[in-house]
């Protein structure tokens, strides 16, 4: 199994996880989650969890 780092995700902002959370229903524009990033690496039944569930490659 691959191990995927968030220093590799390009949802890490910062020290935080910045990923899409859905969309507005009050709004209509993309909502997102800004948590630590081990914080949200530790969450596997809510958050990005240890099988790094929202994990997108940056690009370069």
């Amino acid at each position: 199994m691959e191990i995927k780092f968030c220093k590799d995700c390009q949802h890490l902002k910062d020290g935080y996880c910045n990923r899409p959370d859905g969309i507005s229903l009050v709004t209509g524009e993309m909502k997102y989650i800004r948590r630590a990033a081990e914080s949200e690496r530790s969450y596997d039944a809510t958050g990005c969890g240890t099988t790094a569930r929202y994990f997108t490659l940056k690009q370069i």
